[in-house]
């Protein structure tokens, strides 16, 4: 009944409270606190043959409790996830905003007291109105909407430290691109990352482009393809598949160094509090909340390929599609 009596902070009672919703918030809370309330076995196997001649196998087993470190609502749709995920926002900000306070009196400022939601582009600023909707709690000038490299560039740093929900787009990697330009340049968000962390810095490496088409939806069977041996032409008649490929890892490689990089300025004198346009991977975030997850992990070709059926008969909107290189985009940022 406790749990119950936390949906009190609801300014607009909706209108089924099941006990489901009431268990999953009690289990998200748990899950929250990370002090050993909310433990799973973490198991890993190995195993190897003892001798080619016998049947017979060896089987190795590491076994460790761990806190589970967050969990997935896949209830269907109307079954209340937004409002679960404002309830836990709400339970844990009295809490988050000590975070805050502390945080900003602090070299280095970087811990927030902000619960990051992140969702599909289309999403962002009906997920404010939700949250307006259902509580009072919440001050409307600590959330924080960040559609692109645009919008991150008006917040400070003790802004974005001091906010209760920051919500941002999650092909955030690709935004900023012009209209006008047809090449698959370097987009804007990540050019200011690597500005950020290797400012000054004589290593600073290349900017690398995120691949157009990337191998979610490639065809991996490579069979027959013929590789040139020639130095000026190395992917041969593969040139579509291994290319992307290596262009896609190479900016994943180079995606991860720059948030180690920018990660290791926590806590130093490199960044103050009112600089502005800090990348998101930059700062310690209360919680990170997904919506819609499968948009950017699990949609299928099929799909895609139905969606553009349906633009060509001009029966959706093109400008809430979420095509695969915004997909690609996507899966890097909730890769960190």
């Amino acid at each position: 009944m406790r749990f119950f009596f936390r949906f009190q902070y609801l300014t607009h009672t909706p209108t089924f409270t099941p006990s489901h919703l009431i268990q999953a918030l009690a289990k998200m809370l748990e899950i929250s606190k990370q002090s050993g309330e909310a433990m799973f076995d973490e198991i890993e196997l190995a195993n190897a043959t003892i001798n080619s001649t016998l049947p017979i196998n060896i089987v190795a087993k590491a076994q460790r409790k761990i806190d589970l470190p967050g969990g997935i609502v896949a209830d269907a749709i109307g079954g209340g996830k937004t409002l679960l995920s404002i309830c836990l926002i709400l339970l844990g900000l009295k809490e988050a905003k000590k975070v805050a306070i502390d945080s900003v009196k602090s070299k280095g400022a970087y811990k927030s007291s902000a619960t990051l939601v992140v969702v599909p582009p289309g999403l962002v600023d009906q997920w404010r109105e939700e949250i307006v909707k259902f509580t009072g709690e919440i001050d409307e000038s600590k959330i924080l909407l960040i559609h692109d490299i645009n919008s991150l560039m008006k917040f400070t740093s003790q802004q974005l430290i001091e906010a209760h929900v920051v919500i941002c787009s999650v092909d955030l990697l690709e935004t900023g691109r012009k209209k006008s330009s047809k090449k698959n340049d370097v987009t804007p968000y990540v050019t200011n990352l690597l500005d950020k962390a290797f400012k000054g810095d004589p290593d600073k490496p290349t900017a690398c482009e995120l691949p157009t088409t990337c191998g979610q939806f490639e065809n991996l069977d490579l069979v027959g393809s013929v590789i040139s041996n020639n130095s000026t032409d190395p992917y041969g008649q593969a040139k579509g598949k291994y290319k992307n490929r290596e262009q896609s890892a190479y900016f994943t490689h180079l995606y991860n160094g720059c948030v180690q990089k920018i990660r290791s300025f926590r806590g130093s004198e490199r960044f103050n509090l009112k600089d502005k346009g800090l990348p998101l991977e930059y700062f310690e975030w209360e919680r990170v909340i997904i919506d819609e997850i499968h948009e950017p992990l699990c949609t299928s070709k099929s799909e895609t390929k139905e969606f553009n059926e349906k633009k060509k008969r001009g029966e959706v909107d093109v400008e809430q599609h979420f095509p695969e290189k915004n997909r690609r985009a996507a899966r890097e940022l909730l890769g960190e």
